[in-house]
């Protein structure tokens, strides 16, 4: 029944009953592996009979600053409801690695302030050196996020385009929030 929760399950398990693993689903990313497996983990802890809206303050994801459309687009990859190498595949999956992608920018900016604090300046160095690539990696994301709405916009499908812009701008504050800090830290900033 679809209305039932769903039982956590396991975030190495590959394709079953459940859906599509997040594995068959993203092509392996050193970048952002980390970040990914801990939003699926999080929302995997999560009983799916409730609504997205509904889950942003469950308290396993929390700290994530998930948007509901971004639990309902992991949702929908989860359980494989778009055909794959459609166009809204290929724009579900970005909206989940342009979040972790926040996820990881937030997360480091928060690092670099609490390091500065701290005094810790080896430590402080190996996050900037991380930050650096999440950087360069923001520049060319935010690069697709206008492709995505210039492609929206010529086909006159500007159902979602709400949605993405919501979602940029937020990645924007973050991508903009760790420039700034890393580059009065001291890091090498990609311009």
């Amino acid at each position: 029944v679809e209305d039932e929760p769903h039982p956590p399950v396991d975030p190495s398990e590959k394709p079953s009953a459940r859906g599509t693993s997040l594995e068959s689903l993203l092509p392996p990313d050193p970048l952002l592996n980390e970040t990914l497996h801990k939003i699926m983990f999080a929302l995997e802890m999560i009983v799916w009979d409730r609504l997205p809206s509904q889950i942003t303050s469950a308290p396993e994801i929390r700290n994530l600053n998930l948007e509901p459309r971004e639990i309902e687009t992991y949702r929908r990859l989860a359980e494989g409801k778009v055909e794959k190498g459609t166009p809204e595949w290929e724009l579900d999956r970005f909206f989940l690695i342009s979040a972790a992608l926040r996820v990881k920018m937030e997360e480091e900016t928060s690092e670099i302030t609490r390091l500065e604090s701290a005094n810790n300046a080896d430590r402080l160095y190996e996050i900037l050196e991380h930050s650096a690539r999440s950087l360069e990696r923001a520049r060319d994301t935010d690069h697709r996020f206008q492709w995505f709405i210039d492609d929206m916009i010529f086909r006159g499908d500007t159902q979602q385009l709400e949605y993405i812009y919501r979602s940029r701008f937020r990645f924007l504050h973050a991508y903009s929030g760790l420039w700034l800090i890393h580059q009065r830290s001291g890091g090498l900033t990609p311009l």
